[in-house]
């Protein structure tokens, strides 16, 4: 069930102590090792632009692959709330409530939804 969100996941701070399932859950790991090798994009580059503000198309595709692979969201950019929800609650602890109200919104298509995500989480965590 919480091999879901990698990339909800993505940002530079760790909200909670318990391990991320980017590190323990295997179809979490397998997924992004797919994404890594389609985009030829490391989780470190991936991080860094996202700091940096650098939202190429290479970046905003490389976290629709992930969100793709781990069925988070459709080939239309549907977000699947349930899974959502549930590693959002998992991975951020006391900011999964405004990530959840704030972050799970449709875009135009799957990449800027995806990617919409991404940064929203980023904001919230970071901030």
């Amino acid at each position: 069930m919480y091999s879901i969100i990698v990339l909800l996941r993505l940002s530079g701070s760790l909200v909670k102590a318990e391990p991320s399932l980017t590190e323990t859950d295997p179809v979490v790991k397998d997924s992004l090792a797919k994404c890594i090798k389609e985009y030829n994009l490391t989780l470190q580059d991936f991080y860094d632009s996202i700091k940096k503000g650098q939202h190429d198309s290479k970046t905003k595709e490389f976290s629709n692959c992930i969100y793709q692979a781990l069925e988070l969201i459709n080939d239309k950019g549907i977000i699947n709330i349930n899974k959502a929800t549930d590693y959002i609650r998992h991975e951020y602890g006391d900011k999964a409530e405004d990530i959840i109200k704030h972050c799970l919104n449709q875009k135009d298509t799957p990449v800027e939804t995806s990617f919409g995500v991404r940064l929203c989480i980023s904001n919230i965590v970071n901030n």
